[in-house]
Formats: structure tokens, sequence, C-alpha cells
């Protein structure tokens, strides 16, 4: 199986079941749980699932997930946009 049906089918899995554990739907479609997570992510940063606060694992238990909800600054310089701006107030 090459990597993009695999990508594919955990996509689906996914979608299907996104209360699910990584781990859980790793074991199920024979892949790493990394590689799920990945995708996860991938699903979540385009809107495509939703982020959610906790998963459940394969003994029925809810578990907390670190959600990335950092408050998004409409403008963010770099080191050199600041810099730049600082000379310019001079």
């Amino acid at each position: 199986m090459t990597t993009t049906p695999k990508q594919q089918l955990i996509r689906e899995q996914l979608k299907e079941t996104p209360d699910r554990s990584d781990r859980q739907i790793a074991k199920d479609l024979g892949v790493d749980h990394v590689t799920v997570g990945t995708q996860r992510k991938k699903l979540e940063s385009t809107g495509e699932i939703h982020q959610l606060n906790k998963t459940n694992g394969a003994d029925g238990k809810d578990r907390s997930r670190k959600v990335n909800r950092k408050p998004v600054s409409v403008f963010n310089p770099s080191k050199r946009e600041e810099k730049a701006m600082q000379n310019s107030e001079i």
C-alpha cells in the first residue's frame, strides 16, 4: 500500500469517527499513531473535522487532548519587520 491511499484511508476514518483516539484508529488500520495524528492535524487545520478536547480510547475512557488554540494575531511582525518599523519611527 502506497502512502497516498493509506493517508486517504486514515482521513476517511477520521471523518467518520473523529472522537476515536489516534492510537485506536492506527491499530485498526495497521499504521503508526503519529501518522494518524499528522492527518488529524491537517484535517483540523482545514476545518474538515472539529478540534476536539477529548478522544475516546480503546478502554472506553475519554482522554484530554492538547489542542493548539493560541489566539491568532492579525499582524505578527518578524524581527526584521520590527526593526524596520522602529527605524522608520525615528
